[in-house]
């Protein structure tokens, strides 16, 4: 097999991101003054990827929803990876909506990455792999500029690289790397272990030379 440099094309949020930032979202809501009083909360339902989020009205159900955002962007978690339902009433006549975290690639967005990249010419293969795409080549500078290409394109949901792998020359030279770097360890080692024996020998020369001195002055 020709070797190969590949990476994936995943769509995945980090959910102890996502607490944290729902955290701090609550934390600010019991601090401000304009949410005195209100009955406002954000809950994480993880199993179904889905935050729900209910207020007094749709005033401050946006503005929840505005506090969560702003904490998910400082966690790194891309606010693209929230799809909002509509708002619903709820009871006491509040409203509440939900908002799917996106986890994995749609079929038809994983169809339009893979023709981005057929028409951008470059020698690499893209195939669908379940919610992923992976990506692979013979040039590690072609699947650069296929990530950059996604990067500058806006897509219009969240996406991350992973599992970037090495070709086997990559691999093979690494290991040369290593096994040189052991040689030379050693063979430093074996200069050091030389160099103490001439240094004790040199200090036995030394102290013989003393004695014969100090016999010849007596």
């Amino acid at each position: 097999m020709a070797n190969q440099f590949s990476f994936d094309i995943v769509s995945e949020v980090d959910y102890q991101e996502v607490d944290n930032a729902i955290n701090q979202a609550l934390k600010e809501i019991i601090q401000r003054y304009d949410f005195k009083g209100s009955n406002s909360e954000i809950t994480l339902n993880k199993k179904d990827h889905i935050i729900n989020v209910a207020s007094d009205n749709d005033f401050k159900l946006k503005s929840v929803i505005d506090i969560l955002q702003n904490k998910m962007i400082k966690r790194g978690i891309s606010i693209k990876a929230m799809k909002y339902g509509n708002v619903e009433p709820a009871s006491g006549g509040s409203v509440r909506q939900e908002i799917k975290l996106q986890q994995g690639i749609e079929k038809e967005d994983a169809k339009n990455i893979v023709k981005m990249i057929k028409d951008k010419k470059l020698k690499v293969q893209a195939t669908i792999q379940d919610e992923q795409v992976r990506v692979s080549g013979k040039d590690k500078d072609d699947l650069q500029e296929v990530m950059k290409m996604l990067k500058d394109s806006e897509l219009e949901f969240a996406f991350q690289f992973t599992n970037y792998r090495y070709s086997l020359f990559v691999i093979r030279y690494s290991l040369f790397v290593i096994r040189y770097s052991l040689f030379v360890i050693r063979y430093s080692l074996f200069v050091i272990r030389c160099s103490l024996f001439v240094i004790r020998y040199s200090l036995f020369v030394i102290r013989c030379s003393l004695f014969v001195f100090n016999f010849l002055i007596l």
